[in-house]
């Protein structure tokens, strides 16, 4: 009975973070040319200049290409108010008592704006997101879609 209803929440839900990020990332490659520059010879480099199938490119060699994706979806927020989520039982978190049933919302500008993410959370930086050997890497505070069993979806 409820399946068609969280199927469409699912597809709509995927269609609009994307369609948010590709928003996004056109406006802050505008703002940032020597990023769109980076990120442009490193799809040459693995794509050629005719270009090929995008998904015969692996990912991992697109790292600040990725990054940069990563950084977007940081920077912009892309999902400000995920689902909530509701406590199944009574507990306490950091000494507040959240009594069962409870909606909790995650606050998602506090995790991509926080104080792990550097002394320099406003700056649009994509290399935050590279290791020093210019590899990806996936931080825990970064959530750009949400929090808890849904983030999967």
């Amino acid at each position: 009975e409820h399946l068609p209803k969280t199927v469409s929440d699912v597809i709509v839900g995927s269609f609009d973070s994307i369609t948010t990020t590709i928003q996004w990332f056109l406006i802050y490659m505008t703002h940032h040319p020597d990023v769109q520059k980076k990120c442009r010879q490193e799809i040459h480099k693995f794509m050629g200049e005719d270009g090929c199938d995008v998904s015969d490119i692996d990912r991992s060699k697109l790292a600040y290409t990725q990054a940069t994706i990563m950084e977007v979806q940081r920077v912009a927020n892309i999902v400000p108010m995920p689902p909530c989520h509701t406590s199944d039982k009574d507990t306490h978190i950091n000494g507040y008592f959240i009594p069962k049933n409870t909606a909790i919302m995650t606050n998602m500008d506090s995790l991509m704006m926080g104080p792990e993410v550097g002394d320099d959370p406003i700056e649009f930086r994509p290399e935050r997101f590279l290791t020093e050997d210019g590899r990806p890497f996936y931080p825990k505070w970064f959530l750009p879609f949400s929090t808890g069993k849904l983030v999967s979806l």
